[in-house]
């Protein structure tokens, strides 16, 4: 049971060693747009192949 319960304290040491996971902190500033197409369609077939 002991065994068990080392697992963890183990997988975190070993993770440890990896090297470090790419970080970017930033800001980011824009405007909130609504986007929608000039023409409105609507999709009847969709011609595919098996393959």
């Amino acid at each position: 049971m002991s065994f068990l319960c080392s697992l963890p304290l183990a997988a975190q040491l070993f993770g440890a060693c990896a090297p470090a996971a790419p970080l970017a902190v930033g800001y980011v500033e824009g405007e909130y747009v609504l986007m929608a197409p000039i023409e409105v369609a609507q999709v009847t077939t969709v011609n595919v192949k098996r393959g």
